[in-house]
């Protein structure tokens, strides 16, 4: 049997292209977390934008029905309050974007880094197969030659026996 001489690089060559298969399906999943936590902060802002309209709404209309001084300060200060929350929920969603962004760029590493690995395990698997078609046709040629020696042998034996004779 015909042993392939640098199969044990051949394992490795696999061992990494399978390492970069598993770290790239990690860098999938992390992305697609980080992509469901911005969808939720962009409706946590949605909803915070919401209520600031809606109480800047209740403002308007105590305003127009001339309500209390004190209804008024009341109104504005939640209005104040709800304007800093939105401003907090629209810095969260930026946040998540680098965050989401970053995951992107790593994922778009990882798929290189995978595809480079696959090249690499690909050539060896290439090799290896090229190198065991001109193996067995160099065993062939060295069993032929040596059917060919004996042969050869056995005729000169034969004539030697019938010259003799």
């Amino acid at each position: 049997m015909i042993h392939y001489p640098l199969e044990e690089v051949l394992t490795i060559k696999k061992n990494r292209f399978d390492a970069a298969t598993k770290i790239l399906q990690e860098k999938k999943t992390l992305l697609e977390k980080a992509r469901q936590e911005l969808q939720k902060r962009l409706e946590e802002k949605e909803k915070a934008r919401l209520h600031r309209a809606e109480k800047l709404a209740g403002l308007r209309e105590t305003m127009s029905k001339e309500g209390t001084v004190k209804e008024i300060e009341q109104g504005e200060l939640y209005l104040k309050l709800a304007t800093e929350t939105l401003a907090e929920k629209e810095r969260k969603v930026v946040e998540q974007e680098k965050v989401v962004a970053g995951a992107e760029k790593q994922l778009e590493a990882a798929t290189a880094e995978m595809l480079i690995k696959k090249r690499e395990w690909e050539k060896m698997q290439l090799h290896k197969e090229e190198w065991m078609k001109e193996a067995h046709f160099e065993e062939a040629r060295k069993e032929e030659k040596e059917r060919d020696e004996e042969g050869a042998t056995l005729y000169t034996t034969r004539k030697r026996k019938e010259g003799k004779q």
